[in-house]
């Protein structure tokens, strides 16, 4: 798995191909399962979020949070 994150990291089509895979494997097994595919831009806003909820937690534990007024 971990060979497989890193290979998706370093190539980003690597994921959209096997979204594309996972997509095609579910409707072949089960025909009245329903998925929504999403564009892959839309998990970039995630990390993104991810990322800057880390930074918050990071300032929270220092005693650096800066949205409690004085």
């Amino acid at each position: 798995m971990v060979d497989a994150a890193k290979l998706m990291e370093t190539a980003p089509m690597a994921l959209q191909l096997r979204f594309l895979q996972t997509m095609n494997e579910i409707s072949e097994e089960n025909a009245t399962f329903a998925f929504i595919p999403l564009p892959m831009e839309l998990l970039e806003v995630f990390k993104g979020m991810g990322a800057k909820m880390k930074a918050d937690s990071n300032d929270d534990k220092n005693g650096d949070n800066k949205s409690i007024e004085e």
